[in-house]
């Protein structure tokens, strides 16, 4: 039984033709998304964040904090007065947005971690990209949260919304992105390459 379930995904497998790549990335992007739902707790404030015994609640904190000073500045560059209290960001009309361990993009890059590691390509390369796109992924999560925040203040009624849909796959989208650039441009250049120099 178990050598013809085998059989039946290399067949199903083969089929896919160049949709293998994507297949993996959404193979790798929902368990990675599944482990870490099962191993990283917190609370519903932001204050704790533990993965499986190790308390991470120092380190998200610390990161949060550094968004939020990081976001409250760009707005002050801009000319937009904010006021800063812990990591929430409050503008002259009352309106607030706070920045939680949930928010802080480390989730986001594990994910981007796991998918280029399982990503076909060499190694030697994945050592360069995956720290740029760690970077890039920092940068995307400061652009959301700047959004969220600038959004807030004039549309709180849509912050759901901008939140929980836009922001959150928009942000997938452009990991699916990196990784495309990755897969079908450099993984492909360098591969000409070797051909090339054989």
């Amino acid at each position: 039984m178990a050598n013809f379930l085998i059989f039946k995904f290399k067949e199903f497998w083969s089929k896919l033709g160049g949709y293998q790549g994507v297949m993996l990335f959404l193979i790798v992007l929902f368990a990675s998304n599944f482990f870490w739902k099962l191993t990283v707790k917190g609370d519903e404030n932001g204050l704790e964040a533990s993965f499986l015994c190790f308390d991470l609640s120092v380190v998200f904190s610390t990161l949060c904090h550094h968004l939020a000073i990081v976001i409250h500045s760009i707005f002050d560059l801009f000319g937009i007065t904010t006021y800063l209290y812990d990591t929430a960001i409050y503008h002259l009309n009352g309106e607030c947005v706070r920045i939680v361990w949930g928010c802080n993009g480390v989730k986001q890059s594990f994910i981007f971690t796991m998918i280029m590691l399982f990503a076909r390509g060499p190694v030697k390369h994945k050592l360069w990209f995956i720290p740029l796109g760690l970077f890039c992924v920092y940068l995307i999560n400061i652009f959301r949260l700047l959004l969220l925040a600038y959004i807030v203040r004039d549309y709180p009624e849509s912050f759901d919304f901008w939140h929980g849909v836009v922001a959150k796959y928009g942000f997938y989208g452009l990991i699916f992105l990196m990784w495309f650039f990755w897969n079908d441009f450099l993984v492909s250049r360098l591969n000409d390459t070797k051909k090339v120099s054989d």
